[in-house]
């Protein structure tokens, strides 16, 4: 039971550490995977700020200070939004930051076509949020992963029995967390407006800490604890 853990354990932290390591050192294929995901999100975001441009394109006073083609344009960007808004919003955050739309030129188009830019912060936002996620999902399961294999392989005399204890907990702890996280919110779906984020962490070390507390507490009681091994 010992190795088997030590070998298991071990095989976790090593495979969480390079999924970590991919979040720098592979961020085009993170941000690649992720498209579709953070595209969703930012639809839903973008909804409200399209309708809100149509209502100020429509606006008399705007007609009368745009021009016929500047209004043109941004008809017709609107209605390339309207015909498949996650085409466009692919589109758009793909050009480089640097490129920015002429129907933003003067201050009465600014402020019918300036959801494009919140559109494109949006969508840069969550993405680093999925990024930032990541890696918080992935260093946190390494660091526990490792500590479950060290506990197991350093339980000595009468401390091995609770260490393999702490170590198998925090194995399933581990699992079940990592099994929660992905599958529960499927992989990209893990952020949204409220995070797990740092949850995670703390969901699982509390639970490592609390058994180790109960072992030590364990000792003092005269009613045997079901972590006592005396």
């Amino acid at each position: 039971m010992r190795y088997f853990l030590v070998f298991l354990n071990s095989a976790v932290g090593i495979l969480f550490l390079l999924a970590f390591l991919l979040t720098f050192f592979a961020r085009g294929a993170i941000d690649a995977a992720a498209r579709e995901f953070v595209t969703a999100k930012t639809v839903e975001f973008s909804e409200p700020l399209v309708r809100l441009a149509e209502k100020a394109a429509d606006d008399p006073l705007a007609k009368r200070l745009l021009s016929k083609p500047r209004k043109a344009a941004i008809a017709r960007e609107i209605a390339d939004y309207h015909s498949n808004p996650a085409r466009y919003i692919s589109e758009l955050t793909k050009q480089a930051a640097a490129e920015k739309s002429g129907l933003l030129d003067s201050p009465p188009a600014a402020r019918i076509a300036g959801w494009k830019v919140k559109v494109r912060a949006y969508y840069d936002k969550v993405l680093g949020k999925v990024v930032g996620d990541l890696r918080i999902f992935t260093g946190t399961t390494c660091l526990a992963g490792l500590l479950a294999a060290g506990l197991a392989w350093h339980g000595k005399g009468k401390a091995r029995a609770p260490l393999v204890v702490i170590s198998c907990v925090l194995a399933v702890a581990t699992m079940f967390s990592a099994w929660y996280y992905i599958d529960g919110f499927t992989f990209f779906g893990i952020v949204s407006d409220s995070l797990m984020g740092w949850g995670y962490p703390v969901m699982i070390f509390m639970i490592f800490f609390w058994i180790v507390l109960e072992l030590n507490l364990s000792t003092d009681r005269q009613t045997p604890s079901p972590f006592s091994f005396k």
